[in-house]
């Protein structure tokens, strides 16, 4: 049976090139951990940087064999988005939690020798918003507590506090971005996902027609504009009027 901790043992302190491009990088060692589940390897298809691994996650086939999770345990792969700590993105797998908002991380080219796979403090901060739980780990499922937090509309919303939207008609899509004049403007594709109620044809992430209505998925709130009436998610502005939180 496939084991992290067994993956982990037999690749720590190796430099492993998996495409024989550009010596040991953190792909490879992510491409490395798929073969080894018996999984299909994700290629960085846009960007060229392992962040296209996340942003095209809907389309590139990762998630038949990875579920996303918010909350990481050991053998998840995260993705790292470009920040201070990972300058061109950067793939790792969690190993266990290091407090104070860092996780340890399992990677290379992250300052072993030659590249090679070893363990690094990161921080959460700069991981995108969900992480790939391989499916052959399984997942523990718990019944909510009675005082769980439920997804709740016209609330205040904070920095740091999770949200999502309510389902919400789109205007048109240009290039990469869908146009959802509740969410105030433009909003990219890969922070979107068609709504339980759309009305263009099936649930299928295939936005066909202006009909169709979607959710923004998930995500972190990272400033709060008070005087405009604005929340920043993903680094731009959108109306909160569709927005929960948890309480």
């Amino acid at each position: 049976m496939a084991s992290y901790n067994d993956f982990k043992a037999k690749y720590i302190g190796k430099a492993t090139d998996v495409d024989g491009y550009y010596g040991a990088q953190c792909w490879d060692l992510y491409a490395a951990y798929a073969r080894y589940l018996g999984y299909p390897i994700c290629h960085c298809t846009v960007t060229g940087y392992v962040q296209d691994i996340w942003t095209q996650r809907k389309t590139n086939g990762i998630l038949n064999h990875f579920t996303e999770v918010t909350v990481m345990q050991p053998g998840d792969v995260a993705v790292f988005r470009k920040s201070p700590s990972t300058p061109l993105s950067h793939i790792a797998i969690f190993d266990h939690d290091a407090g104070g908002g860092y996780g340890w991380f399992f990677g290379q080219n992250q300052g072993g020798q030659n590249g090679a796979a070893n363990l690094v403090k990161l921080p959460y901060s700069a991981t995108y918003d969900t992480a790939f739980r391989p499916k052959c780990f399984g997942t523990t499922t718990q019944k909510p507590a009675a005082s769980a937090k439920k997804w709740t509309q016209n609330c205040t919303l904070r920095v740091g506090d999770r949200t999502k939207s309510v389902s919400c008609a789109i205007q048109g899509i240009q290039g990469n971005c869908v146009r959802c004049d509740a969410l105030g403007g433009l909003v990219p594709l890969a922070h979107v996902s068609e709504a339980r109620d759309t009305r263009d044809g099936a649930c299928d992430n295939y936005l066909a027609t202006t009909n169709a209505r979607i959710t923004l998925d998930e995500c972190t709130v990272e400033d709060v504009d008070v005087r405009r009436n604005l929340v920043k998610v993903h680094g731009y502005w959108v109306k909160p009027g569709p927005l929960m939180g948890l309480r």
